[in-house]
């Protein structure tokens, strides 16, 4: 059963308020200038959904406002991830520095990776509109390779030996949701076609209500003081050995 239009709004609607909802929350909390890609991204969110709500899907305007302004969400969507890894060496700038060329590779790998996937879209793909096909090819693209990076994130964070606070975790966590939810939805999109795309589009604004509200409710000014304390993996020996060996690179890596 198709939802309806009127279901649609709501469910619209609801995504504008919780986006609002984080803004405010991000103010509120002094959030906004720790993470301010983050902050940047919801806000351009919000104003483009306060835009495009006003605006009929079926006119001619709402692809012409809808098209760029997807392209620039997700030029948004890496800045959040990049800047989510850069948090989780603000102890390390010299690490941080160092291991550009290791980012760089890592995200080279994962656009391959998730371009490799993309022959499925191409080859079943039933959209009646080359150019919104040709975009949603994209955002596939886009979703697969944020996700793909961010599991490498989540894996080594699983890893990684010193205490993360407890935003930065709930943050990646919320953001690799977001993106699998959006890489499954865009590919079913793309492979099913448009027939599909209003049930699939509330699919994914359920999801990004869920996402928002999470948000919104977890991320908190405590949450930048409160730490995790580290990987389980390793005994309270091998932590503090590692971590004296960090900050050692970390000094050596910052002196050149």
């Amino acid at each position: 059963m198709t939802p309806s239009w009127g279901f649609v709004q709501l469910l619209y609607a609801a995504v504008i308020a919780g986006e609002a909802a984080v803004l405010l929350k991000f103010w509120r909390h002094r959030l906004a200038a720790i993470y301010p890609f983050f902050t940047l991204f919801i806000s351009f969110q919000f104003l483009r959904s306060l835009t495009l709500i006003q605006i009929s899907p079926r006119s001619e305007l709402f692809g012409w406002i809808w098209i760029p302004t997807e392209i620039l969400t997700w030029v948004l969507c890496y800045l959040v991830v990049f800047e989510i890894y850069s948090k989780v060496l603000d102890d390390y700038p010299g690490i941080r520095r160092a291991t550009r060329l290791v980012l760089s590779v890592a995200l080279g790998l994962c656009l391959s990776l998730a371009a490799a996937t993309l022959w499925v879209d191409i080859a079943h793909g039933v959209e009646k509109f080359p150019i919104l096909g040709a975009v949603n090819v994209v955002r596939r693209w886009a979703a697969s390779t944020l996700t793909l990076f961010l599991l490498l994130m989540l894996g080594y964070l699983a890893w990684y030996p010193a205490p993360l606070k407890r935003n930065l975790i709930v943050h990646a966590v919320l953001n690799a949701f977001y993106c699998i939810a959006i890489s499954v939805g865009v590919f079913y999109r793309n492979i099913l076609g448009p027939d599909l795309a209003r049930t699939l589009s509330v699919a994914l604004g359920a999801v990004t209500v869920l996402v928002l509200a999470g948000w919104a409710a977890l991320m908190t000014r405590g949450g930048e003081e409160r730490m995790s304390s580290g990987a389980k993996l390793w005994s309270s020996r091998d932590q503090r050995r590692v971590l004296a060996q960090l900050a050692a690179i970390n000094r050596a890596l910052a002196r050149q």
